[in-house]
């Protein structure tokens, strides 16, 4: 094969750079114009905010373990921070930290992407983004991009966006400017206008170069009978050449949505498929599938998600992966479980601040769960394979197995509840 199921996985959300400007067209696209839906995972309550995520890749779903990765997150008052680790011999080793933190208003004003240096073990900043704003609007007046400089690693201003609005706090500009070392300044070299119609949808945007009088790019907006935008075209009006084009389609008796994404080939003189986004959701409103299928350099390749949920909840409980090349069928990958503090099913009043509490964490293999109610106990490992199940009829439930050391995912059923909850074998 071309691109290995590991390559796969690892690129499902950091594609080539050509592609992943395709996909952030796509799905911003999709996420501007769908129609009313239920809310996300993230915007649904802290009974379904995500602690972690772990992930294994497997060639076939019987072969052994092909690669792990594993995501926690960390939830302050103002900050929220995401730690990416690689399982390596069920131990877990921490690749790069992604944190944004928050002003008092809740706006987001700080991003910072990191990477551990594995030559010296050191946390390096890879960039940093800082968000400013008009007043206590949530206008966005800039946003500022700054990165370490090669060989002193010091971090310095890159570029910076800057936001300019019309009498309806709509924006009207956006100046794009790098900075310069010699003038200790931005400079500010293109700039994008937009355009609006009566009701103020985007309807046009001209990219222009402060060095050119002839605009470099102007991108046209089109909409169905439901204003959700049904086509966007990208001109170039250098080359006088279409460029890009973009369109969406929007099922709403099956409760799914698609875009499509194309280039032009001035050689073939016609547009050639560049990536698809297809997104279904079950009758609650949740996602049940998200399929990418790009062009891999000149091969077709794609990723499908289908997500599953706690039973009676609108938590995600885990999402099985699949790859696929060219015409080939969905071959199974990997499994995505995730994990939250509290996943409740029904009940969701219900007190939780002393029930699944665990002790002594870390353990030798044996623990006591407190859970006042008759429940079911599962021991997953970090492969997800279950090594333990039982019912436990008492409130303190005495677990005792043999369990190799490392982390342990513990699931405890009761007849309101589903939750989860972290072990660590020594």
């Amino acid at each position: 094969m071309k691109m290995s199921f590991l390559c796969a996985m690892i690129c499902v959300l950091s594609l080539p750079v050509f592609a992943q400007n395709r996909f952030d067209s796509l799905k911003d696209g999709l996420r501007r114009h769908l129609p009313n839906r239920r809310p996300t995972v993230a915007e649904r309550g802290p009974d379904c905010v995500i602690d972690s995520v772990l992930t294994y890749g497997f060639i076939s779903p019987t072969d052994s373990v092909l690669f792990g990765k594993a995501y926690f997150y960390y939830y302050g008052s103002a900050a929220e921070t995401r730690y990416v680790y690689e399982i390596e011999n069920a131990q877990f080793v921490l690749q790069n930290i992604d944190s944004t933190r928050f002003d008092a208003l809740g706006r987001r004003v700080l991003h910072q992407y990191s990477r551990i240096d594995f030559s010296t073990n050191i946390v390096k900043i890879r960039d940093r983004t800082l968000y400013y704003y008009r007043g206590n609007t949530d206008l966005l007046d800039s946003i500022i991009t700054l990165e370490p400089e090669f060989l002193t690693g010091i971090v310095k201003n890159k570029e910076r966006e800057r936001f300019i609005y019309d009498s309806n706090d709509l924006a009207d500009t956006l100046t794009y400017a790098f900075w310069d070392d010699f003038a200790q300044n931005f400079f500010e070299n293109k700039y994008l206008v937009l355009a609006y119609d009566n009701t103020n949808k985007l309807v046009k945007s001209v990219l222009r170069y402060n060095f050119s009088s002839i605009p470099y790019e102007t991108t046209t907006y089109h909409y169905n009978n439901f204003d959700s935008v049904s086509l966007v075209l990208i001109y170039n009006n250098i080359t006088n050449q279409n460029v890009e084009k973009d369109s969406f389609v929007y099922d709403l008796v099956a409760n799914s949505r698609t875009a499509f994404g194309f280039r032009w080939n001035p050689d073939l003189q016609d547009w050639v498929f560049g990536a698809r986004l297809f997104y279904d959701y079950n009758d609650t409103g949740t996602i049940s599938i998200l399929e990418i299928v790009y062009t891999f350099f000149e091969d077709i390749e794609g990723i499908r998600f289908e997500y599953k949920y706690l039973p009676n909840s609108e938590c995600l409980d885990y999402a099985d992966v699949y790859f696929k090349e060219g015409t080939a069928d969905w071959i199974f990958t990997a499994r995505e479980h995730y994990w939250t503090d509290y996943q409740v099913s029904i009940n969701e009043g219900a007190s939780l601040s002393s029930k699944g509490m665990i002790y002594p964490n870390p353990s030798d293999g044996v623990f006591t769960i407190d859970n006042p109610s008759e429940c079911t106990v599962q021991i997953f490992n970090m492969n997800g394979v279950m090594v333990y199940e039982d019912l436990h009829k008492s409130s303190l439930k005495k677990v005792s197995c043999a369990l190799n050391p490392g982390i342990y995912v513990i699931k405890i059923r009761d007849v309101n509840q589903v939750y989860s909850r972290k072990l660590l074998v020594r």
